[in-house]
């Protein structure tokens, strides 16, 4: 007989990021109570989904297995003017899974754990937000160089992703440009394409500048971290990146990502990821759309062509 039970509660990366998320949350409420209307009521919603996933491998050393993930969320909001607001969002991840081949030999497992906890405060060409966030960007779909804080997978019709601790700031000009701005601290885990993972001691910190342009727009960005390369010790990375799309009656778009690193090993020093992409879609039912990508890299091996039918 083979039974196993593990339980685990994850409590955030340290008391810091928790500190620092009510502290900015307290510093965005009581600067919009100042002006806050008595007229004007807050409001709040609660959402939830739940996600289930069941596999049957006969090669497994357990044939069967099963897993639940639910996201309750709730969202707080409090009108500070017509044009801003300031607002709260909070969510949990809480998931559970068993592998079992039948009821006297199977394991188990379930684990929580904070998935959103932010506070931010919006204006009509502006928006400043604190805490545990989703933070992504870029022109492509699938394989995307400029995955650097998110780790979404293309095929989760969920789009699930942990969040990042920081602050980011968005300002929106009147001809559609915008610039972005972070901070961040605490996240230690490699991201997307990432081979290493940030120093969670020390901060991060970039911006990005996105330029509308005819049929299409074009965008720069640039992270700083430091790196934990293991066996190297901690050393400086400076990623560059550049993209852009239009819609030309076919669509097209590019990502082009540069890091370096200073002090590490040549062979870890410089690393180029490239991806050019299109897409169309065909008149065919609620439309057929087909999906063409290359994606290059230096000193690196990955999957390169790659070619995608998608069918609502």
């Amino acid at each position: 007989m083979n039974h196993q039970l593990h339980i685990s509660v994850n409590g955030g990366r340290s008391l810091s990021n928790t500190i620092v998320l009510l502290a900015g949350g307290l510093f965005l409420l009581l600067s919009g109570a100042a002006r806050l209307a008595w007229s004007v009521e807050p409001s709040g919603a609660f959402s939830g989904e739940l996600t289930a996933t069941g596999v049957y491998s006969s090669d497994a050393s357990h044939r069967y297995w099963a897993g639940l993930r639910y996201l309750p969320q709730l969202n707080y909001q409090i009108p500070d003017d017509e044009w801003s607001f300031i607002d709260f969002d909070v969510a949990a991840n809480l998931s559970g899974s068993a592998a079992f081949n039948n009821v006297d030999d199977h394991s188990s497992d379930a684990d929580a754990k904070e998935y959103r906890a932010w506070a931010r405060y919006s204006s009509e060409q502006s928006e400043m937000r604190l805490g545990l966030q989703k933070i992504n960007f870029g022109s492509a779909t699938i394989l995307r160089p400029l995955q650097w804080f998110d780790s979404i997978d293309p095929r989760d019709p969920q789009r699930f992703t942990e969040g990042v601790w920081g602050g980011l700031g968005r300002y929106y000009f009147l001809d559609n440009s915008n610039v972005w701005f972070w901070v961040l601290y605490g996240n230690d885990d490699p991201r997307g394409l990432d081979r290493f993972g940030s120093s969670g001691s020390k901060p991060e910190a970039g911006g990005r500048a996105q330029y509308p342009v005819p049929s299409g727009e074009i965008a720069v960005s640039y992270n700083h971290r430091t790196v934990d390369l293991d066996i190297g010790g901690l050393v400086p990375e400076n990623k560059f990146g550049l993209d852009g799309k239009w819609d030309l009656g076919v669509g097209l778009w590019f990502e082009l990502t540069h890091a370096h690193r200073s002090g590490a090993p040549d062979a870890l020093s410089n690393e180029t990821h490239f991806m050019l992409g299109s897409d169309y879609t065909f008149g065919v039912g609620n439309g057929l759309n087909l999906e063409v990508k290359q994606l290059d890299a230096a000193s690196r091996k990955l999957p390169h062509p790659m070619c995608v039918v998608t069918w609502p």
